[in-house]
């Protein structure tokens, strides 16, 4: 493959994975909200009851 073939199939690859990134942008808000919930969900437990939270930790394989 000459370089003007391989330059022009990274472009278009490059194009494609850029498509799809921007359909993906509004799920990471989304996601990270997700997470946020989460990380706050674990403080409260430590925060309220430190024992129940063993419990939790120790059911996870």
């Amino acid at each position: 493959m000459n370089n003007q073939k391989l330059s022009d199939r990274i472009k278009a690859t490059l194009t494609i994975e850029l498509d799809f990134a921007k359909e993906d942008q509004p799920l990471i808000g989304e996601v990270l909200q997700g997470i946020i919930e989460s990380l706050e969900a674990v403080k409260r437990l430590c925060a309220g009851d430190p024992a129940r939270l063993g419990e939790i930790v120790r059911r996870i394989p």
